[in-house]
């Protein structure tokens, strides 16, 4: 047996134990389980197969808070929001569980190494808040404690979480979608000047003290890599994953075509190596006055992308 309540949206049945006993219908539903105990139900749509979806509530305590429930549910619908699954979770578990299962096989090692480290200082502040209770307020205190370049680091992965969490119905929106992000000032980049970058990879021998108390001279063995690195601009990573094949030594040029990444030490030690390909490529052409008798001179370069 059901009832309509005030405005006619919520119904309310006695509880059967005829299995084949018709639903209820309408768009909030409040039926009795037992002594103040109901389920509520709220009609969100249909699924792919065409079968009706309800989002599901019990309430143990008056029916005066059931409907209450339904109507803020309801409520919602009419302002176009999306109504999310009542959960526990906090926003600590829904950020190591986003890394697991999302990040991991989404993005590199580095980054996922980066995006692991920013999300610490998430949840060590507020890790511990309900992600239902997640409010911009609180990532915007978050912020103001970071210096601006560390807040801009942190807001890329927190917010893919978060609009992960939206996608299966945890949160009706994404906080981070109403929260203002430091300003940022570049800081002015230091370059070496050509004296001294001429001066950097001219440097044959050095000189070390040894452990013993010994002093050495050795061999600069990285002269050529510092040269190289000064005349293509190409990233450490970048140059550890040049090939000979990559070097057209007639035309004088070598391709940027991939980079190595960095592995942890459990990494490491099974034998794990990994090289990346950027989806874009780079020829640069070498002029042959890198090294002129027995000092260096740096040259000019030009780029060229494939």
């Amino acid at each position: 047996m059901s009832e309509n309540i005030p405005g006619d949206q919520i119904e309310m049945s006695e509880e059967t134990t005829r299995k084949k006993r018709k639903a209820p219908s309408g768009p909030g539903q409040i039926v009795r389980r037992g002594k103040k105990s109901w389920l509520c139900r709220v009609f969100t749509g249909r699924d792919a197969a065409g079968r009706k979806s309800y989002l599901n509530k019990t309430i143990k305590t008056s029916r005066k808070d059931a409907e209450k429930w339904v109507r803020d549910q309801l409520r919602k619908q009419d302002l176009g929001l999306k109504l999310t699954t009542e959960t526990k979770t906090t926003l600590s578990d829904h950020l190591d569980s986003w890394l697991k299962d999302i990040a991991k096989t989404r993005v590199s090692n580095t980054t996922f190494a980066g995006y692991d480290q920013q999300l610490r200082i998430v949840k060590s502040t507020i890790g511990n808040v309900k992600l239902k209770d997640l409010s911009p307020k609180d990532i915007q205190e978050l912020y103001a404690t970071l210096s601006p370049s560390v807040a801009r680091h942190v807001h890329a992965p927190l917010r893919s979480a978060l609009s992960q969490a939206v996608k299966v119905n945890l949160i009706h929106s994404n906080p981070c979608d109403a929260v203002e992000l430091p300003t940022h000032k570049a800081r002015e980049i230091q370059c070496l000047t050509r004296e001294e970058a001429n001066r950097l990879v001219s440097v044959r021998v050095i000189t070390r003290n040894e452990s013993d108390g010994r002093t050495v001279t050795v061999e600069n063995k990285h002269r050529t890599l510092l040269g190289f690195m000064l005349c293509t601009g190409a990233r450490p990573s970048e140059c550890f994953a040049v090939k000979w094949s990559d070097i057209d030594f007639d035309r004088s040029t070598v391709t940027i075509q991939r980079s190595v990444e960095w592995l942890s030490k459990k990494q490491a030690a099974r034998g794990i190596s990994k090289i990346r390909k950027p989806s874009l490529a780079a020829v640069v052409c070498l002029y042959p006055r890198l090294y002129c008798n027995n000092s260096a001179s740096i040259a000019p370069l030009r780029v060229k992308h494939c």
